[in-house]
């Protein structure tokens, strides 16, 4: 039989041509290809019969014998555009940790009126670490599904980076031809579904700081800025797999012998995961190693030198979690004069490591000097820089900011503001202090007074002196609408309530009876 066509959108099996065998059924199948959507087409093709006497080969020695006989055949179709969905079509994976598997389902459904197979693919988009590197995986990315059927389809998702992702799923149709070759249409471009996710790193972070014991009175907060915690909270959040970061951490300037100081840092999560962490010691100094015996004919070399005594940490490891804070006891010791640094490696899940700087400053008693609470950043220098913030434009009043000094000697030290104290001769920025006299150990407070009048940024050195030493302090801000939201910068944010509750401690009870 073969059948004689003249329409492009009509095929069939093996170009037309088939022999049936006596006695037999054989599937034969009609190919439709459609050009335009919601068109209805229709055609008769005429099937040309023979009938074929076989010799010893069926296939080679046949003959035709009689007429052809000729059968008409009326084929009609309608075109549509496939219609696939997805339940549920938007999902918010929220935090996944980087290198773990989490796996979903979808569910695919045929809402339109035509048998056909889909095959699913996905594109992906990101901000933060590379996303290519991200790997999106479908079971069953290829589905035959009949009109007003579903199934489900399971897609798992593994982070290689940290960042906010979006994926969105779309689909091709796939057909058999008439060479019986899987091939593809052109693919649907529209997302039949779209999930979100953002990659993370189990990451810890200091909540809060802590004087245990210290010469000096300092709150939890002027500790924050001295020991310069935004910096090492900003290399907790930047370290990336394999990619060390070195931080810097400094000790409050105190005199010799001070005496052991005891600080606290109370290490919270970032995330809702928890963060396994190790510190070690790393030499860093010229001293030699010293030989120890540790067993019967063990030896090993240990740096054993008097820098270790400079700084002491305590636990050495531990892992935070959302409900467990972790308290991280730190020693200092003020037994040498000048600056002192120790270099201590942070591990944290993920090969991520941190260099961390230890900074141990001890003066002389023999000189006075001051010391800034807030310690400048990038800048050596000023002895201080003060950022006012945002301030409204001609305001009645001004904004009054403060410069925080100290003095961590056993020395009595007078501050004084010199003639021309200024760079500027603007008069936006004052300062409202021109002479102090600070006592051992003591605290100093430097009012500047902000009055913009106009919405430009304002900077202004001022110049002063303690002792023979003449020093400089930045004083800068801007001018911004009337109606703008004063910032305030030396302001600490809230803290949650088991970060509060991390350090107890020696607490006293005090009740009162009434009689």
């Amino acid at each position: 039989m073969r059948v004689l066509n003249n329409v492009e959108w009509l095929g069939a099996d093996d170009g037309g041509a088939i022999v049936l065998p006596p006695r037999e059924i054989v599937r034969y199948h009609w190919w439709f290809f459609p050009k335009e959507t919601g068109k209805v087409y229709g055609t008769t093709v005429c099937c040309s019969c023979v009938c074929l006497i076989n010799g010893k080969d069926f296939l080679l020695n046949s003959r035709p014998i009689g007429e052809p006989t000729e059968i008409f055949i009326n084929i009609t179709g309608f075109s549509e555009t496939p219609d696939l969905r997805v339940l549920p079509k938007t999902t918010n994976l929220h935090d996944l940790v980087v290198g773990t598997t989490t796996t979903f389902n979808v569910t695919l459904y045929n809402y339109g009126t035509c048998f056909f197979t889909s095959k699913l693919y996905y594109d992906i988009d990101g901000m933060g670490d590379d996303f290519q590197g991200d790997r999106i995986d479908i079971d069953n990315s290829i589905n035959s599904l009949k009109p007003s059927n579903y199934c489900e389809v399971k897609i798992s998702v593994t982070p290689r980076g940290a960042g906010s992702r979006q994926i969105d799923i779309r689909y091709t149709v796939l057909y058999r031809s008439a060479y019986d070759e899987i091939e593809e249409i052109q693919p649907v471009t529209k997302s039949i579904c779209t999930f979100w996710y953002d990659g993370i790193y189990p990451t810890l972070k200091v909540k809060r700081t802590i004087s245990v014991k210290c010469p000096i009175i300092l709150s939890n907060h002027c500790l924050w800025n001295i020991t310069n915690v935004e910096e090492f909270n900003k290399a907790l959040m930047d370290v990336r797999p394999n990619k060390p970061l070195d931080v810097n951490l400094y000790a409050p300037d105190l005199c010799i012998k001070a005496g052991q100081v005891e600080l606290v840092f109370v290490f919270g999560c970032v995330y809702a995961v928890s963060v396994p962490w190790n510190m070690r010691r790393k030499k860093i100094c010229d001293c030699p190693m010293v030989e120890v015996q540790i067993g019967i004919s063990t030896f090993e070399m240990r740096h054993t030198c008097g820098h270790r005594n400079y700084v002491k940490l305590s636990p050495s490891n531990g892992i935070v979690s959302a409900e467990k804070p972790n308290l991280l006891f730190i020693n200092i010791n003020y037994g040498y004069e000048g600056l002192n640094t120790l270099c201590f490696v942070m591990t944290m899940p993920n090969q991520r490591v941190l260099h961390v700087y230890i900074h141990v400053y001890a003066h002389l008693n023999t000189k006075g000097t001051l010391v800034p609470l807030r310690r400048p950043k990038k800048s050596d220098d000023y002895l201080a820089v003060l950022d006012c913030g945002r301030v409204p434009i001609n305001n009645l009043d001004p904004v009054i900011r403060i410069v925080w000094l100290y003095n961590p000697t056993e020395v009595y030290t007078t501050w004084r503001l010199l003639a021309g104290n200024t760079s500027t001769f603007d008069t936006a920025l004052r300062c409202l202090q021109y002479f102090a006299e600070v006592s051992p150990l003591d605290k100093l407070a430097i009012p500047f007074a902000f009055l913009p009048t106009e919405m430009v940024d304002y900077e202004t050195v001022f110049n002063c002196s303690f002792g023979y030493d003449i020093i400089k302090i930045l004083v800068k801000g801007q001018g911004g609408l009337p109606n703008c939201i004063e910032t305030r910068l030396d302001i600490p944010s809230y803290i949650e309530r088991n970060i509060r509750a991390a350090y107890k401690e020696n607490v006293v009870s005090i009740f009162f009876f009434a009689l």
